[in-house]
């Protein structure tokens, strides 16, 4: 017979006996013979013990006497048949080992029991594991943590389980990883009548318990109240306090106006204008200052329920509820850092404001204005020795001459107020690096208007003019594009149509390099501005998306972020707390060392596999994936050649809330909000009255 034990690597430090004593080992059974050590404890208090374990077998996993364990010392079978007359048969797991630790921790199987008989020929596989600090929310799992809050609920039923195996040296098990990998995930298979059934999750679900088990059995030892409960037990009755109830209320009230305030900016964020102005565009989408409130505000609205949700969660070490205490407490590290980083920022900015508004001018008149005019003025002569048509270029460019003339005489206003616009901005990084960075994107969108308009003129012009040669070069074969059926079809054309669509399609032909030349410029001109935009959209990704609390946790404590597990075969000293020279002597004498009538063992250990940087970095992945999209797929190719109008980057900033698909508040969802917050204080004050 095969028996699993799982065995943890600090239970000499946790037992609860003394050396040359034996003690009761308490922990789980699972199937018919998979057992989890929780801890030792002493027989003499028994009774204590098993009625602990009888009021905990209504649980769903409920914690067995699964053997006896002498340190130093060999179990003596009047020993066993004491546990057997002792205890209840539901209060003892399916499997009894019987287990030696000597001074150093180390375990030897010594027999097991089945039904109050002794098993013969059992094979017993020793599994050490680092056991989890359940208040720190360090845990084993099989699946990879997932931290995308809008993916994680498809993924809790559709991700496999995976364990990966690393092998140990060919003289300990001659088979290869692949093989070994099989043969341990078939150890956690068990065949029942009701079909195959698999025990790991259920093994590691009581690993993850056993740091909570053996708090309370040791809260059972001793009878006087720690620290920690005396200050929990006053400040209950503190905060039960009448006048702490009417606190309580006015920063609950306080809350809802503020949180009416924050739907109400959202709503006015989201709300778009007529069709006939900005194309009914919303304002979040036509300001990058206007979209980073949107994100604060909509963060600071799901922050309360992020953080209730994961604190009345059953289970805090279920994935989704990792997910939740991650995803909150990586914003709140982002923002503070924000807002510290955005007072330096703000006031190197209100210092500095004179000398950057003077660069900031200095760079309008060179490159917005003086740059472009002797680009156009050069345009209107023979750019390159092409030879262009005089009439039409000199049209084209006293046209955006003159534009330029008129936003010259509007920006002149701008000019003489950069240096308060510059400090203003710099004032409002007390609100985070994120706002003076979307104020400085929204004056360079400012500045570069004109150039904007421009780019809009020339590409329609070229987008016509290419429709059109396009058009007419098929009326010149003598053909008809055929809409309904989407394909070209010969046609017949009277002489007059074929010389009128001859002549236009030469003159267009002829007109083309005039018109593609000024295109040329203002797409140049166009594409620097986008690509200026998407830094600060990076910078502003970099910002609001790091993964900064996941980060830590990574190289502070992996066991936090797990992805899998693994299994390495060890020798019986793993878990010896000894210099590397000590442990090989002693493995040396261990292997020498045979125990009469002792089943045959095979050590291992387990160990959690931390999540990998990629999995961490997911926003980085769908923020690449949406630049990706929009900048480097054939679209924009096509929009260059074909006059389309190349549209800026699309806003970066929602991947980390709750979807991605937004959509604006209406006044029927603000008002419910409001009223379900107004019921839960009337609720409130009803609960305190009847308390006092």
């Amino acid at each position: 017979m095969l028996v699993k034990l799982f065995w943890p690597d600090d239970l000499q430090k946790c037992a609860h006996i003394t050396p040359k004593g034996i003690g009761y080992l308490v922990g789980w059974s699972t199937g018919s013979s998979s057992l989890c050590v929780s801890t030792v404890f002493p027989p003499t208090l028994k009774e204590t013990l098993k009625s602990y374990i009888a009021k905990q077998a209504s649980r769903e996993i409920p914690p067995k006497l699964i053997g006896l364990c002498g340190w130093g010392i060999d179990v003596r079978r009047e020993d066993v048949e004491n546990l057997l007359s002792n205890f209840d048969h539901s209060l003892l797991g399916h499997v009894l080992v019987i287990v030696r630790m000597n001074s150093d921790g180390i375990p030897f199987p010594s027999y097991c029991y089945q039904d109050r008989e002794c098993l013969k020929d059992t094979t017993v596989h020793i599994i050490y594991f680092a056991r989890p600090n359940a208040r720190a929310l360090q845990y084993y799992s099989l699946h990879p943590l997932i931290l995308d809050l809008t993916t994680v609920r498809d993924e809790l039923t559709s991700v496999k389980t995976e364990v990966e195996i690393n092998t140990a040296p060919p003289s300990v098990i001659p088979r290869t990883g692949r093989k070994l990998s099989q043969q341990i995930q078939s150890l956690f298979v068990e065949e029942r009548s009701s079909g195959r059934v698999e025990c790991l999750e259920i093994l590691l679900h009581q690993v993850n318990l056993c740091f909570s088990l053996e708090r309370a059995l040791s809260r059972l030892l001793h009878a006087n109240p720690s620290r920690a409960s005396i200050i929990w037990a006053a400040g209950t009755r503190i905060f039960r306090a009448p006048f702490a109830q009417y606190i309580g209320r006015f920063i609950l009230l306080v809350t809802t106006i503020l949180r009416a305030t924050a739907f109400l900016l959202i709503w006015m964020l989201n709300a778009r204008f007529p069709a006939w102005l900005f194309q009914g565009t919303a304002l979040k989408d036509l300001s990058a200052a206007a979209q980073q409130v949107d994100l604060r505000l909509q963060q600071a609205c799901y922050w309360p329920l992020q953080y209730i949700n994961w604190r009345r969660s059953p289970q805090k070490l279920s994935r989704l509820a990792q997910a939740r205490y991650i995803g909150f407490y990586n914003t709140v590290w982002l923002v503070a850092n924000d807002i510290i980083v955005g007072v330096a920022f703000g006031t190197f900015l209100m210092e500095n404001s004179k000398a950057i508004a003077q660069l900031i001018d200095s760079g309008i008149s060179m490159y917005t204005l003086g740059t472009t005019r002797s680009m156009i003025s050069w345009l209107m002569g023979a750019p390159a020795g092409l030879k262009l048509n005089s009439e039409l270029t000199s049209f084209l460019g006293e046209m955006f001459l003159e534009l330029m003339v008129l936003w010259s005489d509007w920006i002149f206003i701008l000019r003489q107020f950069l240096p308060e616009i510059i400090y203003v901005i710099g004032m409002c990084g007390v609100l985070g690096v994120a706002m003076p960075i979307s104020l400085l994107s929204d004056l360079l969108s400012l500045v570069t208007l004109h150039l904007h308009l421009c780019y809009i003129v020339a590409s329609k012009i070229y987008y016509w003019q290419v429709k059109g040669i396009l058009s007419l070069f098929i009326l010149f074969r003598g053909k008809k594009k055929n809409v309904l059926r989407n394909r070209i079809d010969t046609a017949e054309y009277g002489l007059d149509q074929l010389l009128l669509g001859t002549i236009v399609f030469t003159l267009l032909i002829f007109l083309f390099p005039t018109v593609a030349v000024y295109y040329i410029l203002f797409s140049l001109v166009r594409l620097t501005i986008v690509l200026m935009q998407a830094v600060f959209e990076i910078m502003l990704a970099m910002v609001n998306h790091f993964p900064l609390f996941a980060i830590m946790l990574r190289f502070k404590d992996p066991k936090r972020l797990p992805a899998g597990i693994t299994f390495e075969v060890c020798s019986p000293s793993y878990i010896c707390k000894k210099a590397w020279w000590k442990r090989l002597v002693f493995q040396s004498q261990a292997v020498s060392r045979k125990v009469a009538a002792s089943p045959k063992s095979v050590y291992m250990a387990m160990k959690s596999v931390p999540l990998g940087l990629d999995s961490i970095f997911y926003q980085y992945r769908y923020l690449w994936s949406r630049l990706r999209t929009h900048y480097l797929l054939s679209g924009i190719i096509d929009s260059l050649f074909t006059g389309r109008n190349i549209q800026s980057i699309p806003r970066l900033q929602y991947p980390t809330l709750p979807s991605r698909s937004r959509h604006r508040p209406t006044f029927s969802a603000v008002f419910q909000e409001i009223r379900m917050i107004f019921s839960e204080i009337t609720d409130a004050e009803t609960k305190c009255k009847h308390r006092i």
